[in-house]
């Protein structure tokens, strides 16, 4: 897919079920080839994977990604914990924003875990998502908010 005249990039995005799958899969494709298998096959970002391992991992592991060309103008919306990758096919700028919602809170402290657990000096080693402060402060605010309520029951 070579996206036409307007395409800027073609994504792949796989179901966040598929997270352990992919990262065993990559570990082995490593191994096969003679290279020393990654620190972790999804956060080094280091392997991409073309149209013969997506046909590998379909047959082998019956994992099917989604598969989309982005066009000049299109945004992005990656669910949380999804495995992706992008093929940039023409030069572009990156805008990218992280979302936490609380429906996906337990998948964001999952990736923070992963996150942490990596190596020192790993690219990816500290919480790009920010989840534990995004918590501190809804719990201070909560706690804040019925501290308030309290307050003023206590007047009446």
């Amino acid at each position: 897919e070579s996206g036409g005249e307007r395409g800027g990039a073609v994504w792949d995005i796989w179901r966040a079920s598929d997270f352990d799958t992919i990262t065993s899969f990559l570990h082995r494709i490593a191994i096969e080839e003679g290279r020393l298998p990654p620190v972790h096959g999804i956060h080094d970002h280091k392997v991409y994977i073309d149209l013969n391992m997506r046909r590998r991992l379909e047959e082998e592991e019956g994992v099917i990604g989604y598969r989309f060309v982005q066009r000049q103008g299109d945004a992005v919306c990656i669910p949380a914990g999804c495995p992706h990758q992008v093929l940039n096919l023409r030069s572009a700028i990156k805008a990218a924003m992280d979302f936490v919602s609380p429906e996906h809170i337990t998948k964001c402290l999952s990736l923070t875990e992963q996150f942490r657990v990596l190596p020192k000096g790993h690219a990816r080693n500290e919480d790009p998502l920010g989840t534990k402060a995004i918590l501190l402060h809804a719990v201070s605010k909560a706690l804040s908010t019925a501290g308030m309520s309290n307050a003023k029951a206590a007047k009446r």
